[in-house]
């Protein structure tokens, strides 16, 4: 929010306390439209009341370049310059929110970091919005802000935002045109305040012909200034074209600025720095610009000048008098500020206009892999127009193409690109840098297209193509950040196939990988195999082993500042805390993940934090203190390699604690026809089947667990098993007490031993938890487990209370450890203290 000092004198709008008053009544309301054609003033009207309102408020004006994702969303972030930086960095990381997750992620970051920040939000022609996505973030953001941010859209139609619900509440207030023109007194008083003297019949003619549309007003009040005697020439000129009177006052300025303003039309922003930019140093020419602005305002909220629609139609018209060489300089200009500032589309159209490929590729490699689909779709078509040649003259063009079409999905055309530039490149002289680079980084794409290709076809070469890849960048200097397309999500390893060994098939590629892409890399991916083959023995049970493993590889990546490997291995040391029940050790480790947000050259630390900090909560059974933006709706389907699975094995989780089932059931179920990792392929069909057996669909639950057992075991996977705790431990009993469920006795009492330990551990933990931050819920025993409480509590032995209530010692013992569990106790000294805190005896 910025500070603005009204300029009554520039429309007057101040000074007609009849649209004063419709606005402050609009904006006492939580939403409000103003709602005119061009020219009738909105903006201006809206902006002199918000310069006095007394509130904090802040400002954006869309075009239609803002239809873009990534557009749109710089210029969102980018006018909330100077709020809580913790807020605003979250904002860069997590790009436009264009899926439910990262939408529900967004809310829930701004309620964190800015909570009851009341200020006015004014949307600018919000009208020339339609993405569906954009449209949709600000009816979710609309109704977010409702209860306590005034929010006024000014708009030419009423855009696509879904606002019904809000209509039938209660009115919208609305200012139209007929409310915004001026009426024939306050064309006197305006005239008066601009030092014009105009007779009355003047004035009456003026109103007949205008209708008080403000624009052709301030025009005529302008021309009046040069040419007294509205029935004359002034008259004539407006109505015969507007745009002449915009020719006339162009004329009037200097060549210099005119040509100035005519480049000004070829782009679609006028940050004042960028201005500054476009001057080129020339005080002179921007003193004019700025003595001389009748219709291009500057607007201290957003820090850019806007240009009116009409007089930028009519710039545009004059366009064919610049040069090429004064049209290449201002898209280069314009280009680098929008690369500079996020506007990433923008800058690769300008970059095309001018024909700079060399940059297009530098903006493009300095993205995540996870780029914005809309800039990958972009980048594939300005690409797809670009002369072949430029592969053989600008380095990194070639690979740029490559990455740019795995990420829209067009795997087949990636690879088939990749043979073409392999054949073409390869008979080069073999000590060429630019070859050896460019086929370096063609078969470091290749690896990593074929390490995701192995989830589904499960042939695990890809360490070939990194050896290649070595074989190249030997011999020529290679930049490591080039190199950083790690696996996101919870898993290291890719693996797809329950087929014996097929794990540690993945890890023996996995670690040749490695060892060429650390080797030629200055240490890349250092710890990644190691971690891949603790991640294996910590799912094969072996946690001793694992915890060893995944330490090695949590130095290494340290060692070599490999952000994602580190939060990965910290993930696993989590996990293993949890299992073991240790509460402090977990607390310690979330805390430093948490430090390690905000790292810049560390793109997913939000999405990791929260995730992380979901399962720690779910493994706590309080699915309430899940982050919000995971506990919505399953999102659509995508490759088990990106985020959106990741957030759907969390939703899993709440669902399953939630009781959830129908929908926990069609994910799981949609999940089996697609690819996905081993790893979370086996947790989620052993949930499916403690599922079903709470449904009480038995014999269904002893199927699924059968499924899951025949995923797991050609590899020796329990741990997700153990996980699921208690309810595990009850359905292994009843799979032990039927017949033919087909799944190994001895396999069943491994994993009832183990889920029944977890349970207790898992139980432990909730209660270390409790201790520090309080009980949610009273523990519910149930009758029989309050009478044998009672006896445990008066002194009695198991055996004295199954004689006592005439039960038997097992079903005492049976209770007894019930009773341990919902109270989180060790033993029985320990279960009787709890009790008594809790007031149950």
């Amino acid at each position: 929010m910025i500070n603005h000092k009204h300029d009554a004198k520039r429309m007057g709008y101040m000074l007609r306390p009849r649209v004063t008053a419709l606005l402050a009544d609009a904006a006492a309301h939580p939403l409000s439209v103003v709602l005119a054609g061009a020219g009738c003033g909105k903006t201006v009207a809206v902006h002199d009341f918000a310069a006095s309102a007394g509130i904090p408020f802040t400002w954006t004006q869309f075009s239609e370049q803002d239809n873009a994702g990534s557009r749109f969303w710089a210029t969102f972030v980018k006018n909330f310059d100077g709020w809580d930086e913790a807020y605003l960095e979250h904002c860069r990381s997590i790009g436009f929110p264009d899926t439910e997750d990262k939408l529900n992620l967004h809310i829930a970051m701004r309620n964190r970091y800015v909570p009851d920040r009341r200020y006015l939000y004014v949307l600018d022609d919000i009208h020339l919005i339609t993405n569906p996505d954009i449209l949709h973030f600000f009816t979710r953001a609309i109704h977010a802000a409702y209860a306590s941010n005034p929010i006024i859209l000014i708009c030419r139609e009423l855009p696509g935002i879904n606002i019904e619900d809000l209509q039938i509440r209660e009115v919208i207030p609305t200012i139209t045109e007929d409310e915004l023109c001026f009426t024939e007194s306050e064309l006197a008083r305006f005239f008066a305040l601009q030092g014009l003297s105009v007779p009355d019949h003047s004035l009456r003619n003026i109103y007949a012909d205008t209708k008080g549309w403000a624009i052709a007003v301030n025009l005529i009040a302008r021309s009046l200034k040069k040419s007294p005697g509205y029935e004359g020439y002034v008259r004539v000129a407006m109505k015969q074209n507007i745009f002449k009177m915009m020719e006339l006052e162009s004329d009037a300025v200097s060549e210099k600025t005119r040509r100035f303003k005519i480049r000004l039309s070829l782009i679609d922003h006028l940050a004042a720095d960028l201005i500054d930019i476009l001057a080129e140093g020339d005080t002179e020419l921007l003193a004019d610009f700025k003595r001389q602005n009748a219709y291009i305002r500057f607007n201290s909220f957003i820090n850019a000048y806007v240009i009116h629609h009409l007089f930028l139609e009519f710039l545009q018209s004059k366009q064919h008098i610049l040069t090429r060489e004064e049209t290449d300089r201002t898209y280069r200009a314009a280009a680098g500020w929008c690369a500079k500032n996020g506007f990433i589309t923008d800058a690769l159209k300008y970059y095309e206009n001018v024909g700079d490929f060399e940059d297009i590729v530098t903006v493009l490699a300095g993205l995540p892999v996870q780029m914005s689909y809309d800039i990958a779709a972009l980048a594939a078509d300005i690409l797809e127009r670009a002369s072949e040649t430029l592969a053989d003259k600008i380095e990194g063009f070639a690979v740029t193409r490559v990455r740019i079409l795995i990420r829209i999905g067009k795997w087949d055309e990636a690879l088939a690109l990749m043979r073409k530039y392999e054949e073409r490149f390869m008979p080069l002289d073999q000590d060429d840098p630019f070859r050896n680079r460019t086929l370096g980084m063609i078969y470091y794409a290749w690896g990593n297209l074929r390490a995701l290709m192995s989830t589904t076809d499960h042939h695990y070469d890809f360490d070939g193509y990194y050896a290649k890849m070595n074989a190249c960048l030997t011999k020529a200097t290679a930049k490591r950040d080039q190199y950083a397309d790690l696996p996101l999500g919870f898993w290291v390893s890719l693996i797809g196939s329950p087929a014996g060994g097929a794990p540690q098939a993945y890890i023996d590629a996995e670690m040749k990988a490695v060892g060429y892409v650390s080797q030629c890399l200055d240490g890349a991916a250092s710890g990644i195999d190691t971690l891949c083959q603790g991640e294996l023995n910590f799912y094969q049970g072996n946690f001793k082993e694992a915890e060893t493993l995944i330490t090695l590889s949590l130095r290494e990546a340290r060692e070599n500042k490999l952000c994602e490997v580190e939060h990965k291995a910290l993930f696993y040391k989590l996990r293993l805390a949890i299992l073991r029940g240790d509460y402090k050790d977990g607390e310690d480790i979330l805390k430093e993940i948490k430090t390690r947000l905000g790292i810049k050259c560390y793109c997913n630390h939000y999405f990791n934090y929260d995730m992380t900090l979901a399962w720690y909560f779910c493994a706590l059974r309080r699915p309430d203190l899940v982050p919000s933006w995971l506990r919505e709706r399953f999102s659509p389907y995508n490759h088990a390699y990106y985020i959106d699975n990741t957030g759907n094995q969390i939703k899993a989780r709440v669902h399953y604690l939630q009781r959830n089932f129908p929908p926990l059931l069609a994910y799981i179920e949609d999940m089996k026809g697609r690819e996905s990792i081993l790893y979370g392929r086996v947790e989620m069909l052993a949930m499916k089947a403690c599922v079903l057996y709470q449904m009480k669909k038995r014999d269904a639950a002893l199927r699924s667990l059968r499924e899951a057992y025949e995923t797991a075991a050609p590899n020796g996977i329990i741990t997700p098993f153990i996980e699921r705790g208690k309810d595990m431990r009850t359905l292994a009993s009843a799979a032990l007490r039927g017949q033919g469920s087909g799944i190994p006795e001895a396999w069943l009492n491994e994993v009832k031993r183990r889920s029944a330990t977890f349970a207790k551990f898992q139980s432990l933990m909730i209660t270390d938890y409790e201790k520090v931050h309080g009980r949610k819920h009273k523990v519910s025993l149930t009758a029989r487990e309050r009478e044998i409480l009672k006896d445990m509590y008066g002194g009695f032995s198991r055996s004295q209370i199954a004689a006592k209530q005439a039960l038997s010692e097992n079903t005492v013992n049976s209770s007894v450890s019930s009773i341990f569990n919902k109270l989180g106790a060790r033993n029985a000294v320990d279960a009787v203290r709890i009790a008594a805190e809790e007031g149950l005896v």
